[in-house]
């Protein structure tokens, strides 16, 4: 139930920000500092937030997630 406002819910957000700090950076700058959302790997990256929820709000012992890593997914 704690969760559920952010879990549970669709997120959209406006890319005109992002599209003008893509524009603004340079090459080497967009090499380092990705901005572009459709790069991420979303399965990783739930992953990752399951990790954090789970050892650092619920307190559990929790392994940092790795290929394969389905406790969290």
């Amino acid at each position: 139930r704690l969760f559920a406002f952010y879990t549970c819910r669709e997120w959209v957000f406006d890319s005109r920000s992002q599209n003008k700090l893509n524009a603004w950076l340079s090459p080497a700058d967009r090499a380092v500092f990705e901005v572009d959302a459709t790069t991420l790997n979303w399965r990783n990256y739930a992953m990752n937030c399951g990790y954090g929820i789970k050892k650092y709000i619920l307190n559990e012992e929790a392994s940092l997630p790795a290929v394969g890593y389905n406790d969290v997914v």
